[in-house]
């Protein structure tokens, strides 16, 4: 391929690129060149492990907190390409590679660079695109990379929520038998909810939904934000408690505040007759019953005074408010007035 001048191009390209991001989470080239015959060469740093693809093979869905750990990592390493000023554009789980590195058995590597643009330019050198041309994975293109436009890196947030999904699900976020059913979900459909996310806090599927936004304005507008809330939701608790379903309440609770309420009650009634009992020489209460017509609302107020009472009657088929003035006090039970 050395010998097609495109390919040619694009793979010094790809040589050019690797040696501007240097990222404990991205694989980093070390050299690169043209040998006597004409062959290129590009030196990278080794990599042992296995990729997120076979992971998703083989173990998919995987659990939340292992999934956001894994592309928490994945996010640093856009962030740093980004900050860089190259977009990716063909980040999927194949090209992230998970490794044991100080301690951690799944520390992710990002490689190839090949597909990879410089922010503010069409192309490194010449330029290597026609007008309209849509290079990368399709399952994983924003809607303005499929468009062909110029992309920057929003399509990699837009992959990157993609990615993270896949992780969630257990399936890609856009499918389809052919490459124009999946181009024409990604242009017009979404996801469908992932069973996962029932019981994880709202945030994650925020997360996610605003990568996969097809309006890049609309989307995380910086890979930097999205890691930082990427690790913020990584350090919350994953679960939330789980509604309780119809006819299987808990009535313990009830039950308990009940029994306590009942064994109360001797001794509130014990007391409160103590109290309430007339010392010697003391007037004993008073009781009268007011005769009214039939009302439907029983409400009935004493004055602090003790000479007015306020009730609502029935007059004539309307409501009243009524207002006796007690003149004296009575002298026995049973007064009726």
């Amino acid at each position: 391929m050395a010998q097609h001048r495109e390919a040619a191009l694009r793979f010094e390209r790809e040589a050019m690129v690797s040696a501007r991001i240097v990222h404990p989470h991205v694989v980093n080239a070390t050299d690169s060149g043209r040998l006597p015959d004409g062959s290129l060469y590009l030196v990278l740093e080794y990599v042992s492990g296995h990729s997120l693809r076979e992971l998703r093979d083989r173990e998919s869905p995987l659990p939340p907190a292992r999934a956001l750990a894994i592309c928490a990592q994945i996010a640093d390493a856009l962030a740093a390409a980004h900050k860089a000023e190259i977009v990716h554009r063909d980040l999927k789980p194949g090209n992230v590679m998970l490794l044991s590195h100080d301690g951690n058995p799944e520390f992710v590597k990002v490689l190839d660079f090949g597909l990879a643009r410089v922010v503010g330019s069409d192309e490194v050198g010449e330029p290597l695109t026609r007008s309209g041309s849509v290079f990368g994975t399709p399952e994983y293109m924003s809607p303005e990379q499929m468009d062909g436009q110029a992309v920057d890196q929003r399509a990699d947030i837009f992959a990157f929520g993609c990615v993270l999904y896949e992780m969630l699900a257990g399936r890609k976020a856009f499918e389809g038998g052919s490459p124009m059913v999946v181009v024409a979900a990604i242009m017009n459909a979404e996801p469908p909810p992932i069973e996962a996310l029932r019981t994880a806090p709202p945030v994650v599927d925020h997360l996610l939904r605003r990568c996969l936004e097809k309006d890049p304005n609309r989307r995380w507008q910086s890979m930097a934000d999205v890691t930082g809330e990427v690790r913020w939701i990584a350090d919350q608790p994953l679960t939330v408690a789980a509604p309780i379903a119809p006819g299987r309440r808990s009535w313990w609770p009830i039950a308990a505040a009940i029994a306590v309420a009942l064994l109360a009650m001797p001794l509130a009634l014990l007391a409160g007759m103590r109290w309430l009992r007339p010392a010697e020489g003391e007037v004993p209460p008073v009781q009268f019953e007011i005769a009214t017509t039939p009302t439907e609302r029983a409400a009935v107020e004493l004055s602090p005074d003790g000479r007015q009472i306020a009730y609502i009657a029935n007059r004539d088929g309307r409501q009243m408010l009524w207002r006796p003035r007690v003149s004296s006090r009575p002298t026995g039970h049973g007064l009726r007035s």
